[in-house]
């Protein structure tokens, strides 16, 4: 098939064809206007199916083992006995890498006063006076007799 033959209005003449009715072609003033038809290649796609694919899927463990050097801290503690008194309360405070905690505590402080709380006054005097006594006493008497004169 030629190209343009299968167009309305029949094989072309010479180039020019006659126009035929609902022919697009246009005669006017000695004017030919001819369409130009061109073919498209119209593509479409569609999805098929082509078949399953199974996958199975397993966990395998193994232990591994590695080393990583790691840091860490120890505090190192030392208690100091002090037994001081204090007028007020202490705080925390640094001294060159150390912090000092001070533990405090309140103690009760009885203490002993020495009051002169009264005095007695005690003085001697004299006072005459006259005193009876009762008293057995003892004497012993000496008597001499005289001879008589018949011995």
């Amino acid at each position: 098939m030629e190209p343009f033959e299968s167009l309305p209005g029949g094989p072309q003449r010479g180039g020019i064809r006659a126009a035929a009715p609902g022919d697009t072609t246009t005669v006017a003033h000695d004017e030919i206007h001819i369409p130009i038809v061109e073919e498209r290649l119209v593509v479409d796609k569609r999805q098929i199916e082509l078949g399953e694919l199974v996958l199975r899927k397993t966990v395998e463990e193994r232990e591994e083992r590695t080393s990583q050097p790691v840091m860490h801290e120890e505090l190192e503690i030392e208690r100091v006995a002090v037994n001081r008194p204090l007028e007020a309360a202490v705080q925390r405070r640094t001294e060159g890498e150390w912090l000092i905690v001070p533990v405090m505590e309140e103690v009760v402080v009885v203490r002993t006063q020495l009051m002169l709380k009264e005095e007695i006054r005690i003085r001697t005097r004299q006072v005459p006076g006259v005193q009876e006594v009762v008293s057995t006493t003892r004497h012993e008497r000496v008597e001499l007799e005289q001879p008589s004169a018949s011995s």
